[in-house]
C-alpha cells in the first residue's frame, strides 16, 4: 500500500465512494477514524506487535506487557475480539488451553504497527533532546508517499 500526501498546490481530489467508510449518522468517517477506531486502546497496538510473532497465552501477554494488569489485558483482549482483530484458539492437550492469535483484520494492521514502531525508534533515538525531533512542528513534504525513503 503507498499513501501519498496531496500537495499544498491543488486542492485534494474529492473521494469517491470507495474511499470513505459507511456512514456513522449524519456523517462519514474517514479512513484514518476508522484506523484510529481499531487501534483505540491503550494496549491495542502492543498486543499486535507481540502476537505479530505467533498465538500467545493470557499469561505469556501479561509477562510480555509491561505494565498491564490482569484486568485491562482481559478487557482489551475482549475489545479487540469484538472488532474481529484477535480470536482465541483452544487446545486440548491434557487440560484445555487457551491461545489468543490474530485474525486476517489483525493481520492487516501489521504494516500500520510497523511504521509506528519506525516512528518510535526514531522519537528513542531523538530522547538526549528536551523534544525528539520528530515531534517538531514541521509540514510533511508535498507529494511524498509515506513509504517513500530520503
Amino acid at each position: 500500500m503507498r499513501i501519498v500526501f496531496p500537495t499544498h498546490d491543488a486542492p485534494p481530489a474529492a473521494p469517491t465512494e470507495g474511499d470513505r467508510a459507511p456512514a456513522l449518522g449524519a456523517r462519514q468517517r474517514s479512513p484514518v477514524e476508522v484506523t484510529a477506531g481499531l487501534l483505540r486502546g491503550r494496549w491495542t497496538a502492543p498486543i499486535l506487535w507481540h502476537l505479530f510473532w505467533g498465538g500467545k497465552s493470557f499469561y505469556q501477554l501479561l509477562r510480555e506487557l509491561d505494565g498491564i494488569s490482569r484486568q485491562s489485558l482481559a478487557h482489551e483482549l475482549e475489545e479487540m475480539e469484538q472488532s474481529a482483530l484477535v480470536a482465541r484458539r483452544f487446545h486440548r492437550s491434557g487440560s484445555v488451553k487457551v491461545e489468543y492469535v490474530l485474525t486476517a483484520v489483525g493481520e492487516s494492521l501489521r504494516p500500520v504497527v510497523g511504521v509506528m514502531y519506525e516512528w518510535g525508534l526514531h522519537a528513542l533515538a531523538s530522547s538526549n533532546a528536551e523534544r525528539p525531533a520528530v515531534m517538531e512542528a514541521q509540514p510533511a513534504p508535498a507529494g511524498r508517499a509515506l513509504t517513500d525513503r530520503p
